[in-house]
């Protein structure tokens, strides 16, 4: 084997490039294969006819289908369904947004607003900054920013105390000159 190392490894080089090859033709295929999918689901929902007897398919219904195929389980990310839809991806996530389709970011906002309102009714000279202080205190992984937008939102800021300056007082007896000479 020392003597000829190319007997030792002959051939197999050759066999992990081909099947390196085959197995990213695969991943290829089955993304083809999830695009395809995809394309005949758009086809299938309500096409529209267009002015020039072509059909199109409202942009609204394309992000419901890119929506659907994510829920569905498709290998399709949702950049590349947007590009098989030709839909552009920040408008995707705009209208997500818009939508309302993300409950879970809603039903935390809303939990945290009641301990807001819960601390705020506790306390109702704190500031956004110690209401932040005391919701990690009961467990919340919170930021101050989120804290004072919700907090503007809801009308919850405390009113914030007038400067006054502090001055002489012009009233206070002279002190006796005597009680100072004995000291």
């Amino acid at each position: 084997m020392a003597e000829n190392p190319e007997k030792a490894f002959s051939g197999n080089g050759k066999r992990y490039k081909y099947e390196a090859r085959i197995a990213e033709l695969e991943r290829m295929l089955g993304q083809l294969h999830a695009e395809n999918e995809l394309l005949k689901k758009s086809l299938r929902h309500d096409a529209k006819e267009g002015p020039r007897g072509e059909n199109q398919t409202d942009t609204r219904r394309r992000f419901m289908i890119i929506q659907e195929t994510l829920s569905d389980g498709l290998q399709l990310s949702i950049t590349q369904s947007c590009q098989a839809l030709e839909v552009s991806r920040s408008d995707y996530f705009k209208w997500r947004m818009q939508s309302g389709t993300i409950p879970s970011a809603n039903s935390e906002n809303k939990d945290l607003r009641d301990q807001i309102q819960e601390a705020a009714l506790e306390f109702p000279g704190y500031g956004y900054r110690r209401i932040t202080v005391e919701l990690r205190n009961r467990g919340y992984a919170v930021n101050h920013k989120r804290v004072l937008r919700l907090m503007r939102a809801d009308n919850l800021l405390c009113l914030k105390k007038k400067f006054r300056p502090m001055t002489t007082d012009s009233n206070i007896p002279a002190m006796d000159c005597q009680y100072i000479q004995t000291i």
